[in-house]
């Protein structure tokens, strides 16, 4: 995507996210923001579009998105909650279901992190043993790059086939990033000057 501007005094992203010690609640805020239609990034559905075809090799539009997410069902704080869950159509009865948690290069080997994981999966196939489910772990490894070994040995290898029932999946940012650029590409005639300034950051910083 073009330059917007041909002098930027920093990247937004990077102050207010980090880079090396990231705020990944911050991230998972601007991530939910993307992935509704309805606010005002102007990509309408592409980057939820682009999520559900990256777990499931599909795309569908009928879906509901949640940032802190109930796997246990407990409501009161104490039970088990992911950063952020979709379900296809609804969450509450889905056919697919993404749960997504993030798991920082600095911190893969973190088993407390890891035990979570395992048992997020496992509370969402208990809830939903009819649905089609994929954990995508969100990291800021480079793209391709394998994380510590501890992860798989936790997970297991990721599930590459959309066939099947149960998987996890490792995303990253500049995966993600490519998909804002994109997006930003195909509507850079109806999105604002300030608007692209903003995406381009972001495409930035997920680099």
């Amino acid at each position: 995507m073009e330059s917007v501007y041909a002098v930027k005094d920093g990247n937004v992203f990077e102050a207010c996210l980090g880079r090396s010690a990231l705020k990944w609640d911050a991230f998972w805020h601007l991530f939910e923001w993307l992935l509704t239609p309805e606010e005002g990034h102007g990509l309408g559905p592409s980057i939820q579009l682009r999520l559900i075809e990256f777990a499931f090799g599909t795309s569908e539009a009928t879906c509901v998105v949640k940032r802190e997410f109930p796997v246990s069902g407990q409501m009161d704080g104490k039970g088990k909650w992911v950063d952020l869950a979709l379900g296809i159509p609804t969450l509450v009865s889905p056919t697919h279901l993404i749960i997504m948690d993030d798991v920082g290069v600095a911190h893969a080997g973190d088993m407390r992190k890891l035990k979570n994981l395992t048992e997020y999966m496992s509370l969402s196939k208990q809830s939903h043993p009819n649905a089609q489910l994929r954990t995508v772990v969100v990291t800021n490894a480079p793209n391709g790059a394998k994380l510590a070994s501890a992860v798989y040995k936790a997970l297991g290898e990721e599930a590459l086939e959309y066939a099947a029932l149960t998987g996890w999946r490792l995303l990253s940012l500049h995966t993600i990033g490519s998909w804002v650029k994109e997006s930003a590409i195909n509507r850079q005639e109806s999105l604002s000057i300030k608007t692209k300034y903003i995406l381009e950051d972001f495409v930035e910083w997920c680099q």
